[in-house]
C-alpha cells in the first residue's frame, strides 16, 4: 500500500490523531477477529453482561467516532437494556484501568521523537476528550512534552468527520491551515483534515481497505512508510542499506506444514509456526517484510527474511508469518524447534501484477535481508542466547 494523490506542498507543522494513529487502540478487523487486545476484551467482558457477544464484522462501524458516537451505535446494534449515559458511565472505569498497558504503533515514538528533534511543531486532535487524551499519552515517555497543541473532541461543537477539530488546532498553532500535515487512520479523520484545507496521510488502521481511503493525499501502509521529506519536512535518516533498525522482537515454536505455496508455486520454501506462538507478533507488529535471524535446534543460526501479513497477491484470509531462511537445507524440517530474532525492516506488503515479479521482489529482499545482516547494527544479534537452543531445552520445552 502506497498510493498518492498529493502535488507536492511544503508543510511546516504537523497535526497526528491518537487512536489507531500513534497508539494501538483501534479495532483492527481480520479473520473476523478483532484483534485490539485492549478493546476487544472490554467491549466482550460489557456485552456478555447484556447477556449478548460481541460481533467484531460490526467493528468497522465505530472507527473513528467520537466515544459518544460509537457508544450509541453499540448500545443500538446490540440493543441494550442501558441508557447512552448508562453505558458511557459504566465502560468509560473499565477503559481506565487499560491504558497503561495500550502500546504505541510502530514508527510513532521514531516519529514523534524525529520530529521534535528538528524543532516541528505537533498538535494532537483526536476524538476523545481531552483529559482521556492526556492520561493515555502520560503512559509514553516525552509524548505530553512533545506536543504544543492538544485539541479534544469535548473542545469543539462536532467531532471528525467535521473540520472543526483541526481548524481549531491549526487556530492554537497559530499557522494557516493550509501549512499542516495531518496523519490519520479512519476515514472520519481523512476527510475532515481534507476539509479542513490540509494534506492529509492516510494509514488505514482497518487491514485491506487503503481503496476506501481515495480522498487522502496518500495512503500509507504503517508510520514506518511515512516519507516527510514529500512534505517539505525533514527526511528521517535512520535507514542504513534499505533497511530500518526495529526494535528486536523474538518468536518460536516448531515447524509446522504451511500453505503448501512456498516450495512449490514460489520455490521459496517458508518454515511456518503455529499461529498461537506468535499472536502478540501479529496484532503489534504492521504488516511488511522484515528480517533477522533464525535459530534451528539440530542445525544452527541462519540469516532470514520474513513476511508478515496477507500476502495479497495470495488474497490470504487470515494474517501470517512466513519466514524464509537463506540457507540451501537438503530436506524438511518439521516438527524441529524454530528461533526468531526479528530485528529490521525492508518494506510495506504489496500486491504484484504476476508471479514473477512477485518472486523477483522476495528474492530482493533476500539479498538485502543478506547485505544487512552482516552490517555490525544487525550482526550481534546472532549471538543472541535465545537463538541457542540447546537437546534439553527442546526436550522440556523450558529454557535452561
Amino acid at each position: 500500500m502506497a498510493e498518492s494523490n498529493f502535488v507536492p506542498r511544503a508543510t511546516s507543522h504537523v497535526i497526528l490523531d491518537l487512536d489507531g494513529t500513534l497508539l494501538n487502540t483501534v479495532f483492527i478487523l481480520y479473520e473476523y477477529l478483532v484483534t485490539d487486545a485492549i478493546t476487544n476484551e472490554v467491549l466482550k467482558v460489557f456485552i456478555m453482561r447484556y447477556g449478548k457477544e460481541w460481533d467484531s464484522r460490526k467493528a468497522h462501524r465505530i472507527v473513528g467516532r467520537t466515544p459518544a458516537e460509537a457508544a450509541a451505535i453499540i448500545v443500538e446494534d446490540y440493543e441494550l437494556s442501558c441508557t447512552l449515559e448508562e453505558f458511557i458511565s459504566q465502560i468509560t472505569p473499565m477503559f481506565f484501568d487499560q491504558w497503561c498497558n495500550i502500546k504505541p504503533l510502530p514508527g510513532s515514538n521514531r516519529l514523534i521523537k524525529h520530529l521534535t528533534s528538528h524543532g516541528i511543531p505537533m498538535a494532537l486532535a483526536s476524538n476523545s476528550p481531552k483529559s482521556n487524551i492526556e492520561e493515555k499519552i502520560s503512559f509514553h515517555e516525552g509524548w505530553k512534552e512533545a506536543f504544543s497543541v492538544i485539541v479534544g473532541g469535548d473542545e469543539v461543537n462536532m467531532g471528525k468527520p467535521s473540520p472543526e477539530i483541526f481548524v481549531e488546532a491549526a487556530k492554537r498553532l497559530n499557522v494557516d491551515p493550509s501549512t499542516c500535515l495531518v496523519v490519520e487512520d479512519s476515514l472520519p479523520g481523512v476527510t475532515a483534515g481534507k476539509e479542513a484545507g490540509m494534506l492529509v496521510v492516510a494509514v488505514p488502521s482497518i487491514p485491506k481497505q487503503g481503496g476506501l481511503y481515495n480522498s487522502a493525499d496518500e495512503v500509507i501502509n504503517s508510520l514506518l512508510d511515512l516519507h516527510l521529506e514529500k512534505w517539505g519536512l525533514p527526511p528521517f535518516d535512520d535507514w542504513v542499506e534499505d533497511t530500518l533498525p526495529i526494535e528486536p522482537c523474538y518468536i518460536g515454536g516448531p515447524v509446522v506444514k504451511g500453505f503448501g505455496r512456498g516450495s512449490k508455486i514460489l520455490g521459496i520454501p517458508t518454515a511456518n509456526l503455529p499461529a498461537e506462538n506468535f499472536s502478540s507478533v501479529l496484532s503489534e507488529h504492521t504488516s511488511g517484510v522484515y528480517f533477522g535471524w533464525a535459530g534451528l535446534s539440530s542445525q544452527g543460526i541462519f540469516k532470514m527474511v520474513m513476511s508478515i501479513g496477507w500476502n495479497p497477491y495470495f488474497d490470504n484470509a487470515e494474517k501470517t508469518v512466513e519466514p524464509w531462511l537463506l540457507h540451501d537445507f537438503g530436506e524438511d524440517f518439521y516438527g524441529e524447534e524454530l528461533r526468531l530474532a526479528i530485528v529490521g525492516y525492508i518494506r510495506p506488503e504489496a500486491n504484484f501484477p504476476t508471479l514473477e515479479s512477485l518472486i523477483a521482489r522476495i528474492h530482493e529482499d533476500g539479498r538485502i535481508a543478506e547485505r544487512a545482516l552482516d552490517l555490525p547494527i544487525y550482526a550481534g544479534y546472532k549471538d543472541s542466547p535465545y537463538l541457542k537452543i540447546s537437546c534439553n531445552e527442546v526436550i522440556t520445552g523450558r529454557p535452561v
